[in-house]
């Protein structure tokens, strides 16, 4: 009978109420079933708080369903927040879809978490249907509550608004007036699904002195990101799928350390600190890029501007023969000082197939098979500090061969070499392809492993 015991019966409320402290809000939900005691400890101990629609409206349900399931999701709400005894939260997420139909309710968590100084604060308001290449759906389906600027100047460090603006004076010197924004502890702020202004940008990067965070994603009106002279305080800066007018980043960020961007080719004038940058993906969707055209001196300056990362994930659109040249001679071309080059190409032929462009023509001619073999000076880089590489969407091309084969030719402390082929009808051709030439290449580093998947 003893081993039938519930040891949990026995611990006191105090470690009780630390357990479920830290679960996830789902996770620790889930113990309320278990007595009144946990459910009443779930309730009364827990300070990350999480609303979401879609733990209650299922997919693929009658229309009359999913309406009755969002009563019960608001309801949920309305009783939780009245039976809160708790008076700190420091985390509190709320996501529900048509805010204009709930505006009251929403105000009510909004002032609920307010008043007990939250420091992480995310509020979505966005469609789970829109899509990713659909940029009808920019305009914000509500404004941000007036109680977030209030707590603003205490205690809220982290804001993430989806579908939510937010009031920003049109004010051009903005630096006269420094109490535009009063949110003084803010470190990182992530906006998507909104329309948003270079100049609110502005605002929000010289005001909020502690910000170290900036997110952006499906913002639309955006002319560009200009942050001018003033250095800025990002650690990590992401621009997904942020369409910019003028194509242009410029940024004085010396403390930068991560920087992500999925979009446009741009006009680069991104100023880094050797000594901090780590790391750096950037991707060109089709979406954004349906005509083939010269994009050299773009990509060239984007490269060298990113030079010091050490782990570099790029799209194929960074090596397409007819631009390899131009980047692979460049004053900084491969790019990694320190540690490793993780690159993900998936070569110029899958992406003629996947944008059906037949009649593309490169804009100069490039013989990247007597390049690699005329390649005569071996950057240090790839010598001495080169680590990894990993190949995903490797198409078998006999470009693809060359550069694999390059690398583990000079690779002095190269130590994994990682090729993930594409995933089609022709994967296991191009799996023995590359299984042809790469395993059985003398190599410069005794210590390489090579994998291909």
């Amino acid at each position: 009978m003893a081993r039938n015991l519930d040891m949990f019966s026995f611990l006191p409320d105090s470690l009780l109420f630390i357990i479920i402290s830290l679960l996830p809000y789902k996770e620790a939900a889930r113990t309320s079933i278990l007595s009144k005691r946990w459910l009443e400890a779930w309730r009364d101990s827990t300070k990350v708080i999480e609303f979401n629609e879609l733990f209650f409206v299922k997919p693929g349900e009658s229309d009359e369903s999913k309406e009755a399931q969002r009563r019960a999701f608001l309801n949920f709400i309305t009783h939780w927040i009245s039976n809160y005894t708790n008076q700190v939260v420091d985390k509190f997420s709320l996501k529900v879809s048509d805010p204009e139909s709930c505006h009251e309710i929403i105000e009510r968590c909004v002032a609920f978490a307010a008043q007990r100084g939250v420091k992480e604060l995310r509020l979505d308001f966005s469609d789970p249907n829109w899509k990713e290449d659909n940029w009808d759906d920019h305009s914000a389906l509500m404004q941000l509550p007036q109680h977030v600027y209030e707590l603003g100047s205490s205690s809220l460090e982290s804001l993430k608004l989806y579908s939510c603006s937010f009031s920003m004076p049109n004010i051009l010197n903005f630096k006269t007036m420094p109490n535009i924004l009063n949110f003084r502890s803010l470190k990182e702020i992530s906006l998507g699904w909104i329309e948003i202004s270079e100049t609110t940008l502005k605002i929000l990067l010289h005001t909020c002195k502690m910000l170290e965070n900036l997110s952006l994603k499906k913002c639309g009106k955006l002319e560009s990101f200009d942050m001018g002279e003033e250095e800025v305080g990002l650690k990590r800066l992401v621009i997904d799928k942020c369409w910019l007018e003028l194509e242009c980043i410029l940024l004085i960020a010396p403390n930068l350390e991560f920087f992500k961007y999925s979009g446009r080719v741009w006009n680069s004038d991104i100023n880094v600190n050797p000594d901090v940058m780590e790391e750096a993906e950037i991707d060109f969707p089709f979406e954004f890029e349906p005509e083939f055209i010269e994009y050299g001196v773009e990509l060239s300056t984007i490269l060298s501007d990113l030079y010091p990362v050490k782990v570099l994930t790029v799209c194929s659109l960074l090596l397409q023969k007819d631009i390899a040249q131009s980047l692979l001679t460049c004053k900084r071309v491969f790019l990694v000082m320190n540690g490793k080059l993780k690159v993900i190409p998936s070569g110029v032929e899958s992406l003629r197939r996947q944008c059906d462009l037949n009649d593309y023509e490169p804009p100069y001619n490039v013989n990247l098979k007597r390049y690699w073999e005329e390649l005569t000076i071996t950057p240090p880089c790839l010598r001495k500090t080169l680590k990894v590489v990993e190949i995903k969407g490797c198409a078998g091309s006999s470009d693809e061969v060359r550069a694999c084969l390059y690398l583990i030719g000079v690779g002095s402390v190269l130590e994994e070499m990682n090729v993930n082929v594409m995933k089609d009808e022709q994967e296991e051709t191009r799996r023995e392809v590359m299984a042809r030439y790469l395993p059985g290449f003398p190599r410069a580093s005794e210590n390489l492993k090579i994998s291909i998947a």
